[in-house]
């Protein structure tokens, strides 16, 4: 299995490695990549994304939010967090 995908951003694609991915973010019309060295502008939706990303290596926590358990430091029952940002655990 590769360590890495790409990623189509505006008009060009560009190389990720998994190892560099925070987490994924649902937005209306697009979704968020965002990872150790910058933010992504994908236009794929979370489910086709979860599809893509290895199941070992990633956890949708919410209807919004796909993480990297890599970049995972703590969790509760209501939040995870990945790199500096505390995310929302969804109820499911």
């Amino acid at each position: 299995m590769s360590d890495f995908f790409f990623v189509e951003d505006s008009s060009r694609y560009i190389h990720v490695l998994f190892s560099d991915i925070l987490y994924f973010e649902a937005n209306v019309r697009h979704s968020l990549l965002i990872t150790t060295k910058r933010e992504h502008i994908i236009s794929h939706p979370l489910d086709t994304i979860e599809r893509l990303v290895p199941s070992n290596g990633f956890c949708r926590i919410h209807r919004s939010f796909i993480i990297s358990l890599r970049h995972m430091t703590w969790f509760d029952h209501s939040r995870a967090c990945v790199g500096r940002r505390r995310l929302p655990i969804g109820k499911q």
